[in-house]
Protein backbone atom coordinates (compact mmCIF):
# COMPACT_ATOMS: atom_id res chain seq x y z
CA UNK A 1 0.00 0.00 0.00
CA UNK A 2 0.82 3.41 -0.84
CA UNK A 3 0.23 6.25 1.68
CA UNK A 4 -0.42 10.11 0.74
CA UNK A 5 0.38 12.60 3.25
CA UNK A 6 -0.47 16.25 1.74
CA UNK A 7 -0.26 19.81 3.14
CA UNK A 8 -0.84 23.68 1.91
CA UNK A 9 2.35 24.80 2.07
CA UNK A 10 3.15 28.52 3.02
CA UNK A 11 3.67 29.35 -0.40
CA UNK A 12 0.48 27.12 -1.70
CA UNK A 13 2.06 24.33 -3.33
CA UNK A 14 0.69 20.78 -2.33
CA UNK A 15 3.72 18.82 -0.69
CA UNK A 16 2.99 15.19 -0.80
CA UNK A 17 4.94 12.79 1.52
CA UNK A 18 5.36 9.00 0.79
CA UNK A 19 4.96 6.35 2.78
CA UNK A 20 5.52 3.02 0.49
CA UNK A 21 4.48 -0.25 3.03
CA UNK A 22 5.57 -2.88 0.01
CA UNK A 23 9.15 -1.35 0.11
CA UNK A 24 11.18 -3.66 2.56
CA UNK A 25 13.79 -0.88 1.66
CA UNK A 26 12.29 1.52 3.65
CA UNK A 27 13.24 2.30 7.53
CA UNK A 28 9.59 1.77 8.72
CA UNK A 29 9.10 -1.54 7.11
CA UNK A 30 5.39 -2.51 7.36
CA UNK A 31 3.59 -1.12 10.50
CA UNK A 32 2.81 2.32 9.41
CA UNK A 33 -0.41 3.56 9.37
CA UNK A 34 -1.94 7.00 8.68
CA UNK A 35 -2.43 7.58 12.47
CA UNK A 36 1.58 7.42 12.35
CA UNK A 37 2.41 9.97 10.34
CA UNK A 38 1.92 13.38 11.27
CA UNK A 39 3.39 17.10 10.43
CA UNK A 40 5.67 18.95 12.79
CA UNK A 41 6.67 22.94 12.85
CA UNK A 42 10.78 21.70 13.80
CA UNK A 43 11.68 25.41 14.11
CA UNK A 44 8.69 27.06 15.54
CA UNK A 45 8.07 29.98 12.82
CA UNK A 46 4.10 28.76 12.47
CA UNK A 47 4.62 26.62 9.16
CA UNK A 48 4.78 22.76 9.19
CA UNK A 49 8.16 21.91 7.92
CA UNK A 50 8.72 18.15 8.49
CA UNK A 51 6.75 14.43 8.59
CA UNK A 52 7.17 12.12 11.46
CA UNK A 53 6.45 8.78 10.75
CA UNK A 54 6.07 6.45 13.79
CA UNK A 55 7.53 2.97 12.79
CA UNK A 56 7.41 -0.82 13.26
CA UNK A 57 11.36 -0.55 15.22
CA UNK A 58 9.76 2.07 18.17
CA UNK A 59 11.43 5.16 16.91
CA UNK A 60 9.97 8.26 15.04
CA UNK A 61 11.73 9.36 12.08
CA UNK A 62 11.44 12.70 10.93
CA UNK A 63 11.72 13.60 6.84
CA UNK A 64 12.00 16.88 5.43
CA UNK A 65 9.11 17.59 2.34
CA UNK A 66 11.71 16.60 -0.12
CA UNK A 67 11.88 13.11 1.34
CA UNK A 68 15.41 13.31 3.14
CA UNK A 69 15.68 12.19 6.70
CA UNK A 70 15.94 14.76 9.05
CA UNK A 71 16.20 12.88 12.04
CA UNK A 72 15.70 9.87 14.07
CA UNK A 73 14.71 9.40 18.10
CA UNK A 74 17.39 7.71 19.66
CA UNK A 75 15.38 5.88 22.13
CA UNK A 76 13.68 2.70 20.74
CA UNK A 77 9.99 2.51 22.48
CA UNK A 78 9.96 -0.60 23.14
CA UNK A 79 7.42 -1.60 20.36
CA UNK A 80 5.81 -0.54 17.50
CA UNK A 81 4.91 3.32 17.09
CA UNK A 82 1.07 3.16 16.69
CA UNK A 83 0.35 6.77 16.65
CA UNK A 84 2.09 9.93 16.40
CA UNK A 85 1.03 13.80 16.81
CA UNK A 86 2.85 17.05 16.83
CA UNK A 87 2.48 19.14 19.77
CA UNK A 88 4.88 22.34 21.21
CA UNK A 89 5.11 20.59 25.01
CA UNK A 90 7.85 23.39 26.60
CA UNK A 91 6.32 26.40 24.78
CA UNK A 92 8.88 27.55 22.98
CA UNK A 93 6.81 26.91 19.73
CA UNK A 94 8.87 24.48 17.98
CA UNK A 95 6.67 20.84 17.85
CA UNK A 96 8.19 17.93 19.76
CA UNK A 97 6.79 14.81 18.88
CA UNK A 98 4.06 12.92 21.00
CA UNK A 99 4.03 8.73 20.26
CA UNK A 100 1.86 5.99 21.22
CA UNK A 101 3.15 2.11 21.40
CA UNK A 102 1.61 -0.95 21.23
CA UNK A 103 2.67 -1.74 24.66
CA UNK A 104 0.59 0.99 26.27
CA UNK A 105 3.48 4.08 26.49
CA UNK A 106 3.03 7.32 25.55
CA UNK A 107 6.55 9.18 24.73
CA UNK A 108 7.70 12.85 23.82
CA UNK A 109 10.29 13.08 21.50
CA UNK A 110 11.87 16.48 21.23
CA UNK A 111 12.16 18.88 18.64
CA UNK A 112 15.71 17.53 17.83
CA UNK A 113 14.40 14.02 17.88
CA UNK A 114 17.30 13.12 20.16
CA UNK A 115 15.92 11.69 23.47
CA UNK A 116 12.30 11.96 25.15
CA UNK A 117 11.73 14.97 26.82
CA UNK A 118 11.10 15.25 30.40
CA UNK A 119 8.05 13.60 32.09
CA UNK A 120 8.05 10.92 29.42
CA UNK A 121 7.76 7.88 28.63
CA UNK A 122 4.32 7.72 30.68
CA UNK A 123 2.79 4.41 31.27
CA UNK A 124 -0.71 3.57 29.91
CA UNK A 125 -3.58 1.03 29.72
CA UNK A 126 -2.67 -0.99 26.14
CA UNK A 127 -2.48 -0.58 23.00
CA UNK A 128 -2.57 3.61 21.73
CA UNK A 129 -5.14 3.87 18.89
CA UNK A 130 -4.85 7.48 18.96
CA UNK A 131 -3.22 10.60 20.49
CA UNK A 132 -5.45 14.09 19.63
CA UNK A 133 -3.41 17.44 20.11
CA UNK A 134 -6.08 20.29 19.94
CA UNK A 135 -5.89 24.21 20.30
CA UNK A 136 -5.96 23.14 24.23
CA UNK A 137 -2.17 24.42 25.01
CA UNK A 138 -1.76 22.54 27.99
CA UNK A 139 -3.47 19.18 27.48
CA UNK A 140 -4.33 16.65 24.59
CA UNK A 141 -6.39 13.20 24.23
CA UNK A 142 -5.18 9.80 24.03
CA UNK A 143 -7.54 6.73 23.10
CA UNK A 144 -5.78 3.54 24.42
CA UNK A 145 -6.81 -0.19 24.99
CA UNK A 146 -8.93 -0.04 28.02
CA UNK A 147 -8.96 3.64 29.00
CA UNK A 148 -9.02 7.66 27.18
CA UNK A 149 -6.90 10.14 28.96
CA UNK A 150 -6.80 13.59 29.23
CA UNK A 151 -2.77 14.52 29.35
CA UNK A 152 -0.90 17.24 30.06
CA UNK A 153 2.17 18.94 28.26
CA UNK A 154 3.99 18.20 31.67
CA UNK A 155 3.02 14.39 31.09
CA UNK A 156 1.20 14.13 34.22
CA UNK A 157 -3.01 12.57 34.22
CA UNK A 158 -5.57 15.18 34.22
CA UNK A 159 -8.24 12.87 33.49
CA UNK A 160 -9.01 9.29 32.47
CA UNK A 161 -12.07 7.25 32.09
CA UNK A 162 -11.97 3.22 31.63
CA UNK A 163 -14.05 1.47 28.78
CA UNK A 164 -15.37 -1.74 29.09
CA UNK A 165 -13.86 -2.15 25.21
CA UNK A 166 -11.67 -0.59 23.28
CA UNK A 167 -11.84 3.10 22.55
CA UNK A 168 -10.63 3.66 19.29
CA UNK A 169 -10.63 7.78 19.65
CA UNK A 170 -10.87 10.68 21.95
CA UNK A 171 -11.02 14.37 21.72
CA UNK A 172 -11.77 17.55 24.23
CA UNK A 173 -14.20 19.71 23.17
CA UNK A 174 -15.86 22.72 24.57
CA UNK A 175 -19.45 24.07 24.70
CA UNK A 176 -20.64 27.16 24.27
CA UNK A 177 -20.68 27.67 28.02
CA UNK A 178 -16.77 26.71 27.66
CA UNK A 179 -17.58 23.62 30.09
CA UNK A 180 -14.68 21.06 28.65
CA UNK A 181 -15.70 16.81 27.82
CA UNK A 182 -13.72 14.36 26.70
CA UNK A 183 -15.35 12.77 23.69
CA UNK A 184 -14.42 9.20 22.56
CA UNK A 185 -15.84 6.41 20.95
CA UNK A 186 -15.86 3.00 21.76
CA UNK A 187 -15.96 -0.47 20.55
CA UNK A 188 -20.03 -0.64 21.20
CA UNK A 189 -20.34 2.16 17.84
CA UNK A 190 -21.06 4.78 20.74
CA UNK A 191 -20.26 8.04 21.22
CA UNK A 192 -19.76 9.31 24.89
CA UNK A 193 -19.06 12.68 26.46
CA UNK A 194 -17.16 13.03 29.85
CA UNK A 195 -17.02 16.24 32.30
CA UNK A 196 -13.87 17.18 32.58
CA UNK A 197 -13.32 18.74 36.01
CA UNK A 198 -9.82 20.55 35.30
CA UNK A 199 -8.71 23.63 36.98
CA UNK A 200 -6.70 25.73 34.15
CA UNK A 201 -3.12 26.23 34.32
CA UNK A 202 -0.79 29.04 35.94
CA UNK A 203 0.12 31.56 33.37
CA UNK A 204 3.02 32.40 33.06
CA UNK A 205 4.97 35.64 30.43
CA UNK A 206 7.33 34.06 27.87
CA UNK A 207 9.55 34.92 24.84
CA UNK A 208 8.25 32.98 22.45
CA UNK A 209 10.72 32.14 20.48
CA UNK A 210 14.37 32.07 20.24
CA UNK A 211 14.62 33.88 17.01
CA UNK A 212 12.17 36.59 18.91
CA UNK A 213 15.67 37.87 20.01
CA UNK A 214 17.57 40.13 18.39
CA UNK A 215 21.30 41.40 19.16
CA UNK A 216 21.87 44.63 17.61
CA UNK A 217 25.75 44.74 16.05
CA UNK A 218 26.96 47.95 15.41
CA UNK A 219 30.96 48.25 14.15
CA UNK A 220 33.21 50.34 16.62
CA UNK A 221 33.63 53.04 14.66
CA UNK A 222 29.73 53.91 13.53
CA UNK A 223 29.67 54.37 17.27
CA UNK A 224 29.98 57.85 18.51
CA UNK A 225 30.01 60.13 21.81
CA UNK A 226 26.51 61.43 22.39
CA UNK A 227 24.41 58.76 20.28
CA UNK A 228 21.37 56.05 21.63
CA UNK A 229 22.73 52.82 20.57
CA UNK A 230 20.16 49.48 20.10
CA UNK A 231 21.63 46.74 22.08
CA UNK A 232 18.89 44.67 22.12
CA UNK A 233 15.38 43.60 20.81
CA UNK A 234 13.31 40.80 21.90
CA UNK A 235 9.39 39.71 21.99
CA UNK A 236 6.70 39.09 25.51
CA UNK A 237 3.95 38.02 25.57
CA UNK A 238 1.35 36.29 28.38
CA UNK A 239 0.68 33.19 27.92
CA UNK A 240 -2.97 32.28 29.83
CA UNK A 241 -2.46 28.66 30.41
CA UNK A 242 -5.94 27.88 30.07
CA UNK A 243 -6.93 30.46 32.82
CA UNK A 244 -9.10 33.74 32.05
CA UNK A 245 -5.78 35.76 33.28
CA UNK A 246 -5.05 38.30 29.97
CA UNK A 247 -2.83 40.52 30.80
CA UNK A 248 -0.13 40.99 33.97
CA UNK A 249 1.83 43.95 35.20
CA UNK A 250 5.68 44.48 34.41
CA UNK A 251 7.04 45.89 37.61
CA UNK A 252 11.20 45.78 37.46
CA UNK A 253 13.26 44.70 34.75
CA UNK A 254 17.44 44.17 35.87
CA UNK A 255 19.83 44.32 32.71
CA UNK A 256 23.85 43.81 33.17
CA UNK A 257 26.68 45.64 31.61
CA UNK A 258 29.60 43.52 31.04
CA UNK A 259 32.88 44.20 29.75
CA UNK A 260 34.81 41.78 27.43
CA UNK A 261 37.88 40.47 28.30
CA UNK A 262 37.71 41.88 32.09
CA UNK A 263 38.56 45.24 30.87
CA UNK A 264 37.59 48.56 32.40
CA UNK A 265 34.90 49.99 29.94
CA UNK A 266 33.26 53.19 30.10
CA UNK A 267 31.94 54.98 33.65
CA UNK A 268 28.28 54.31 34.63
CA UNK A 269 27.84 57.76 35.01
CA UNK A 270 28.15 58.65 31.11
CA UNK A 271 25.60 55.76 30.00
CA UNK A 272 21.79 56.00 30.62
CA UNK A 273 20.07 52.51 29.41
CA UNK A 274 16.34 53.06 28.26
CA UNK A 275 13.95 50.21 27.85
CA UNK A 276 11.44 51.23 24.44
CA UNK A 277 8.50 49.52 23.09
CA UNK A 278 8.19 48.53 19.18
CA UNK A 279 4.44 50.94 18.74
CA UNK A 280 4.78 52.29 14.52
CA UNK A 281 5.07 48.94 13.17
CA UNK A 282 8.43 49.07 11.36
CA UNK A 283 10.43 46.53 13.75
CA UNK A 284 13.22 48.45 13.93
CA UNK A 285 13.90 50.86 16.78
CA UNK A 286 13.46 54.36 15.81
CA UNK A 287 11.97 57.50 17.02
CA UNK A 288 8.20 56.66 16.26
CA UNK A 289 8.45 54.06 18.74
CA UNK A 290 7.50 54.64 22.75
CA UNK A 291 9.83 55.30 25.70
CA UNK A 292 8.86 52.98 28.73
CA UNK A 293 11.34 53.71 30.80
CA UNK A 294 15.28 55.11 31.75
CA UNK A 295 17.37 54.09 34.51
CA UNK A 296 21.36 54.01 34.97
CA UNK A 297 23.74 51.32 36.08
CA UNK A 298 25.16 50.84 39.95
CA UNK A 299 28.57 50.37 40.96
CA UNK A 300 27.50 46.61 40.67
CA UNK A 301 27.04 47.17 36.72
CA UNK A 302 23.80 46.01 37.31
CA UNK A 303 20.04 48.49 36.42
CA UNK A 304 17.24 47.50 38.06
CA UNK A 305 14.52 49.29 35.72
CA UNK A 306 11.60 50.28 37.42
CA UNK A 307 8.80 49.68 34.46
CA UNK A 308 6.47 51.78 35.41
CA UNK A 309 3.60 48.63 35.83
CA UNK A 310 3.50 48.38 32.16
CA UNK A 311 0.64 46.15 30.99
CA UNK A 312 1.87 42.51 29.07
CA UNK A 313 -1.27 41.24 27.12
CA UNK A 314 -1.85 37.63 25.41
CA UNK A 315 -0.39 39.86 22.35
CA UNK A 316 3.22 39.62 21.01
CA UNK A 317 4.76 42.83 21.89
CA UNK A 318 8.61 43.67 21.09
CA UNK A 319 11.04 45.88 23.47
CA UNK A 320 13.94 47.40 22.80
CA UNK A 321 16.92 48.05 24.86
CA UNK A 322 18.72 51.19 24.32
CA UNK A 323 21.97 53.03 25.94
CA UNK A 324 22.05 56.42 25.41
CA UNK A 325 26.15 57.44 25.50
CA UNK A 326 26.96 60.86 27.01
CA UNK A 327 29.24 63.42 24.42
CA UNK A 328 32.53 62.94 26.97
CA UNK A 329 32.33 59.31 27.52
CA UNK A 330 35.50 58.89 25.82
CA UNK A 331 37.12 57.21 22.52
CA UNK A 332 37.88 53.80 22.64
CA UNK A 333 35.12 52.08 25.58
CA UNK A 334 33.74 48.80 24.90
CA UNK A 335 31.19 47.44 26.66
CA UNK A 336 27.70 44.72 25.79
CA UNK A 337 24.65 44.66 27.67
CA UNK A 338 22.84 40.77 28.76
CA UNK A 339 19.45 39.66 30.59
CA UNK A 340 20.74 36.12 31.61
CA UNK A 341 17.48 34.37 32.34
CA UNK A 342 13.43 34.32 33.47
CA UNK A 343 14.47 36.35 37.29
CA UNK A 344 15.62 39.61 35.54
CA UNK A 345 12.26 40.05 35.18
CA UNK A 346 9.58 40.50 37.92
CA UNK A 347 5.97 40.94 37.96
CA UNK A 348 3.18 41.88 39.77
CA UNK A 349 0.78 39.10 41.39
CA UNK A 350 3.60 36.92 41.79
CA UNK A 351 3.35 36.10 37.64
CA UNK A 352 5.92 33.74 36.55
CA UNK A 353 8.35 33.71 33.68
CA UNK A 354 9.21 31.09 31.62
CA UNK A 355 12.77 30.47 31.55
CA UNK A 356 12.75 29.60 27.79
CA UNK A 357 14.31 31.16 25.03
CA UNK A 358 17.07 33.52 27.32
Amino acid sequence: YNYLYSVNGSTGAVVFAEVNIGASTQAYNKDVKLDNICLVDSDGNGTKDKIAVGCSDGKVRCYTFAGALWQTSTDAQGSAVTSVEARSIDGDAKEETLSGTKLGALYCISNTGLATVAGYPKALSGFVFKITSQNFENRFAVAAKDKQYVIKNDGTEDFSKAMANYGYASCIVKNPAQTLYLAHINWDKNIYYDLISMAPGVPYVQIPSSSSITGYVTSSTAVKMGQSIAYLAFDLKLNSNGSAVTSAIWKRFRIDKYIPGGGVGPSNSKIEVQVWKETNGNKRWDIGDTLVTTGSFGIDNTAWLNMKRHVITTDISTFYIVCKLADTIGGGQTFGLRVLNSAYLEFEDDVIVNNTNF
